[in-house]
């Protein structure tokens, strides 16, 4: 709170030092009693108290807008910080989102079709693409896992557009299994798609995100 505060009370000025505003009121209010005492001198008319008056009425018209300014200043620093502090936390809330993710991904909530998955990946090496086929046709509960993924990657897709996530915190850490899955599951999603393309469609926002993180990578690639 300390160094929040000296930064609203410090006016930047252009020869790399600081001056408080405190110390610049009293200044303002120091040269609207000099300015002041001069419009009295200057007052050729009237007698003590009318040039007295004017004297008077030019220093509060003085340290009024001087008023003004400076918490106008303030009240602008203030403004600032409270964005620079909305904006860090918004950063930190979209990181822990997307951590969440990568957690929710090795929870218990997605056993089931991490199991299938891995059991999947590892068949791959051994079987053909008819009989990996054949197995997911065969098998109610591997079909409904593949679309519990998808609708897993489609609320990751759904949190990146609405940026409450962190999407490179997402794609460096799911980047890699998207690539997996697609390969591992080649088979089936070439068959429903040559013969189901309305069931296909389901799996529309997996391959929308894979697709739009490997352009991201390219992006990155070619400005390397």
């Amino acid at each position: 709170m300390a160094k929040k505060k000296d930064a609203i009370e410090k006016v930047p000025i252009n020869l790399h030092f600081n001056i408080r505003v405190s110390w610049l009121m009293i200044l303002w209010l120091l040269s609207g009693i000099i300015l002041g005492i001069a419009v009295y001198f200057s007052t050729s008319e009237g007698g003590f108290i009318s040039k007295f008056v004017e004297g008077a009425k030019f220093f509060f018209v003085f340290a009024g807008a001087g008023f003004l300014a400076f918490t106008s200043y303030c009240q602008w620093r203030t403004s600032l910080e409270n964005l620079e502090f909305i904006e860090d936390r918004l950063s930190f809330d979209r990181k822990k989102n997307a951590l969440e993710y990568l957690a929710k991904w090795d929870s218990d909530q997605m056993c089931i079709e991490r199991e299938y998955y891995r059991k999947t990946r590892a068949q791959r090496k051994e079987l053909s693409d008819i009989e990996i086929l054949k197995n997911i046709l065969a098998d109610d509960q591997h079909r409904n896992a593949l679309i519990d993924i998808a609708n897993f990657f489609e609320d990751v897709s759904q949190a990146i557009t609405a940026e409450i996530a962190d999407e490179d915190i997402l794609q460096k850490g799911f980047s890699p299994l998207l690539k997996s899955i697609k390969k591992t599951y080649e088979p089936w999603f070439t068959h429903i798609k040559m013969n189901d393309p309305e069931y296909y469609q389901q799996f529309a926002p997996f391959f929308n995100l894979l697709q739009r993180w490997l352009e991201r990578s390219e992006v990155v690639g070619a400005e390397r």
